[in-house]
């Protein structure tokens, strides 16, 4: 895919991050036209004038674990869940950053007890009184995924956190790379 777009017009080496960024950013947009409007996976209510001159509380602890309680578990694609999490305040937000993510705690596939696994919220950071995961499921493989995916509406599920993985500063590097991949990838 990318080896077409060198055909197309010649990039000079110093520029290629250039074009990279640029097809980052479009494809970026993309995503936010496509999932942003009303009723969509990502959609989330933002704060009210009201409610922002009101600093809100941060709903989670890095330091013990938050029960929530699930407003939604709905299905967006092939063993993919949507869970919402509601927050026992429901003027915190979730107060994570960029790049960051929480724990999850959930009952072991062979019910020998409980683990907890990292996930990322797709809600935005500044969403009040609740969460959004978007979930795959791997059916005999998985164990907080596929506890995940089957939990009832008005379970409590436990939370901890913010964890920032890493923290992004503003003109901190002059170049960087980006490489997407691994199991925090949720395909729909």
């Amino acid at each position: 895919m990318f080896g077409s777009f060198s055909r197309i017009a010649p990039v000079a080496s110093s520029n290629r991050l250039l074009v990279a960024a640029s097809v980052s950013s479009v494809a970026a947009a993309g995503c936010v036209y496509f999932f942003g409007g009303n009723g969509s996976i990502l959609s989330s209510p933002l704060m009210t004038s009201s409610e922002a001159a009101a600093t809100p509380g941060i709903a989670l602890s890095k330091s013990e674990f938050t029960s929530l309680k699930v407003s939604s578990n709905v299905s967006v694609g092939l063993n993919v869940r949507k869970i919402t999490l509601d927050f026992p305040n429901a003027t915190d937000v979730l107060g994570m950053k960029t790049a960051g993510m929480l724990m999850v705690k959930g009952d072991k596939r062979d019910g020998s007890g409980q683990i907890a696994r990292p996930y990322t919220p797709v809600s935005r950071n500044d969403t009040v009184g609740k969460l959004e995961l978007v979930v795959k499921d791997y059916p005999g493989v998985g164990n907080v995924s596929t506890y995940l995916c089957a939990v009832p509406v008005g379970t409590e599920v436990d939370v901890k956190g913010c964890y920032t993985k890493i923290a992004v500063e503003p003109n901190k590097w002059k170049k960087i790379g980006l490489i997407a991949g691994g199991s925090g990838l949720t395909p729909c």
